[in-house]
């Protein structure tokens, strides 16, 4: 059902909630999400919600009851929309997992399409070897940026792979590279905005010389994002940043 902006009311038109499925003529929150709506905002039967699926659409719909700290919200209208600017897929080299978290976070914020961790050879801690009991947690990271950004695009997550692996499965499209002695992110011609674009960001030690020997197979943009070297994060964030900026269209 297409149908204009969703619209809440009071306190809950400045939050915007998130469930796995829109399709039905009713939605429901889980127990978390639950939680803040009940107990941090106060709403009430009848209130107004606005959600999101984080697959594109958004609804509007009136809080109804609680069954199992479970709340059930009815849908009143719904909203689906378009992605915008560049395909973006960010193949970020792994640091300690608090600075993973925090790329998860300003990523989801930007719009970057999919994430793809990368066991580069400089990568030290190895944390990552429980991923499967960690994606939970990085998912819900993820929703919470999603809703602080007012978003409703949630990326894709990806097992981490090694880097040769991720190039070689890089879409067709433009593959660019961080690089201090790279060119200005500024004197990339804009690019398709429905075409993908995979960025490539070193771990903390930046990639091996064998890595970069891959890249030079592959026709790929060198882009200096920064005067000085910036933290795995921080680059990763300032990167996709300027990119989707250059080349996003409103």
């Amino acid at each position: 059902m297409q149908v204009g902006p969703a619209d809440g009311a009071g306190a809950s038109a400045r939050f915007l909630f998130f469930s796995d499925d829109l399709s039905a003529e009713s939605a429901t929150l889980d127990a978390a999400e639950t939680n803040h709506a009940v107990s941090v905002l106060r709403l009430k039967p009848g209130d107004s919600l606005r959600l999101t699926d984080g697959c594109g659409r958004r609804a509007a719909g009136t809080y109804e009851t609680v069954v199992d700290r479970r709340m059930r919200v009815r849908i009143a209208e719904r909203t689906c929309t378009g992605r915008k600017g560049p395909a973006v897929t960010l193949c970020v080299g792994l640091p300690d997992r608090d600075a993973f978290e925090r790329i998860l976070l300003d990523a989801t914020a930007l719009g970057v399409y999919r994430i793809v961790p990368l066991t580069a050879e400089y990568c030290q801690n190895k944390w990552w070897s429980k991923w499967e009991k960690l994606v939970p947690r990085f998912r819900r990271k993820m929703i919470v940026a999603l809703k602080q950004s007012h978003s409703c695009w949630l990326p894709e997550l990806d097992v981490p792979r090694l880097t040769p692996e991720a190039l070689s499965s890089a879409a067709a499209g433009a593959v660019i590279v961080a690089d201090p002695a790279g060119d200005p992110v500024g004197a990339i011609t804009p690019l398709d905005p429905t075409a993908p674009l995979s960025c490539f960001v070193g771990p903390p030690g930046g990639f091996s010389e064998r890595e970069l020997r891959f890249f030079e197979q592959r026709t790929s943009a060198k882009v200096r994002i920064a005067s000085a070297r910036l933290r795995t994060e921080l680059a990763a964030t300032v990167l996709c940043a300027q990119l989707i900026g250059v080349n996003e269209t409103y």
